[in-house]
């Protein structure tokens, strides 16, 4: 399961782990606040390298 930024699922955090868990099913997420609250694996960006990069693309109206 992928969880994204996602405040709903980020604050039921526990529960869905602990659902996984006897689901034996593997929990990855893009938030850094579910990584400290025992989500094993995280991936994500920072931020302000997304601005970063956006600021080089053309824009088209």
């Amino acid at each position: 399961m992928f969880i994204l930024k996602d405040n709903m699922v980020a604050s039921g955090i526990a529960g869905l782990l602990r659902t996984a868990s006897n689901q034996k099913k593997l929990v990855l997420s893009s938030d850094e606040g579910t990584v400290s609250e025992g989500v094993p694996i995280g991936l994500g960006v920072i931020e302000s390298d997304i601005g970063v990069e956006g600021q080089g693309l053309p824009t088209v109206f």
